[in-house]
């Protein structure tokens, strides 16, 4: 919901180069997603050794590119209303992606009956 509200009112503002980071990140939540929704439907951990560095990767877009944009205001400030609200769904692209490490460890001890610990 809250990425559906951040869209809606971006959609006729104006777009930064600085903001393309957010494909990536989603792409990469979606893929985590699909993993262990696989998983869940088909009782399997398969894929699920990438979920960790996945994760990983999110957090580091999200400190690397954060600080971008951060700098990128700095120097446009008349971008700051939009670049904020990219911020916030980069956010919360990133949390998808910590709430898949979560699902993943739950499907694992399903599974496996074993506690996983994915982060």
């Amino acid at each position: 919901k809250n990425i559906a509200v951040a869209a809606q009112y971006l959609k006729d503002k104006p777009t930064y180069d600085v903001c393309e980071c957010l494909r990536p990140m989603g792409d990469t939540a979606a893929e985590m997603v699909r993993i262990v929704i696989d998983g869940l439907m088909n009782a399997s951990v398969d894929g699920f050794d990438r979920i960790t560095d996945m994760d990983n990767i999110l957090d580091d877009a999200l400190r690397h590119d954060m600080k971008k944009i951060i700098d990128f205001i700095t120097t446009c400030p008349e971008s700051a209303d939009v670049c904020t609200y990219y911020i916030s769904v980069m956010k919360f692209i990133e949390r998808i992606g910590d709430h898949a490490c979560k699902i993943a460890e739950k499907v694992t001890f399903m599974v496996t009956g074993f506690h996983a610990i994915i982060e």
